[in-house]
């Protein structure tokens, strides 16, 4: 049986929640593990769970993410009959999701063709000059800032933020260059995602320590390697990935695009209630750090009053 460890493939917290469990995939060698909300896992099952990687029978081949140049993590299949992962989904902006409870197809088909010719200066920085044009950027949030990275160059470094709306009503997926990000003022209406490591397992470190980026991926169709489902629950809520990037509805396909509604249910507008749980419980964790700012900078104005007055 596999031990349960590591933290989430989307939002890299470890703690799962009862209504937000952590659950870890039974493919073999297969290292994801994912909350329900930020893989949208409409039902977490009893038994045994598969990734879509895993489960699906076409993996034997090269998977590669359509928007970086990593393997590891949590993919799902894209309207373009490739793959991409859910995390570099939810930072590249003009990505959707085709339904929003399930979190899937990922619609690449509205993504402008100057991200592909970006290239991301983590790699070239790294020395893998070879990846470093591969798939799509994002860019530094910073006003003014031209740097470019793949989501998942930039997870692994913790540069990925997620930011409160003008008026609290959403989330921005947003990421900063390493310098931008370390002048960041932490706290207030940001939230940091700590970094993200792919975990390898003592029972099959011959698997997944050889699924290195740029290496040949596990083969599909995994069987379990345990005789039920594994899941971490009973903790407090992350950070809340999955939750504003996956509310809106994909937009309409064109006629010369049409949009794949396998998996489209009958009301795609509508939030999954897991997810707009967690975007609530994001937004209350945000507007609580910034009233207790604002309540340190109060107290430090009356002392300074008071320091101020003259005696007598």
């Amino acid at each position: 049986m596999k031990e349960m460890v590591g933290g989430c493939c989307v939002c890299s917290d470890e703690r799962g929640w009862p209504d937000n469990p952590l659950v870890y995939c039974d493919g073999t060698g297969c290292t994801v593990a994912v909350h329900q909300a930020c893989y949208g896992i409409v039902t977490v099952p009893t038994g045994p769970w598969f990734c879509r990687k895993c489960e699906s029978p076409d993996t034997k081949g090269k998977v590669r993410c359509e928007l970086c140049p990593s393997k590891s993590g949590a993919l799902k299949r894209a309207d373009s009959g490739g793959w991409a992962h859910v995390v570099c989904a939810l930072y590249i902006p003009e990505v959707r999701f085709g339904n929003v409870t399930s979190m899937e197809p990922i619609v690449l088909r509205l993504i402008p063709a100057e991200r592909y010719s970006k290239t991301c200066y983590i790699c070239q920085d790294l020395g893998k000059t070879h990846r470093a044009s591969a798939g799509a950027c994002m860019q530094c949030n910073k006003s003014g800032c031209r740097q470019q990275f793949h989501v998942t160059c930039a997870q692994s470094l913790g540069l990925l933020c997620e930011e409160a709306g003008n008026y609290l009503d959403n989330v921005k997926y947003c990421g900063y260059c390493q310098h931008h990000y370390s002048k960041l003022k932490k706290g207030g209406n940001v939230k940091t995602i700590p970094p993200y490591k792919p975990v390898a397992h003592e029972s099959h470190s011959s698997d997944s320590s050889g699924e290195k980026d740029g290496e040949s991926p596990k083969a599909g169709g995994q069987t379990p390697t345990s005789s039920s489902g594994k899941s971490k629950a009973g903790r407090k809520p992350h950070s809340g990935a999955a939750a504003s990037k996956a509310a809106p509805a994909a937009k309409p396909a064109t006629a010369s695009q049409p949009m794949d509604t396998s998996h489209e249910g009958p009301t795609p507008v509508r939030k999954h209630k897991s997810i707009e749980h967690h975007h609530k419980r994001v937004l209350l964790t945000l507007a609580k750090d910034l009233i207790a700012h604002t309540r340190r900078r109060i107290s430090l104005q009356t002392c300074f009053t008071h320091s101020a007055l003259p005696e007598g």
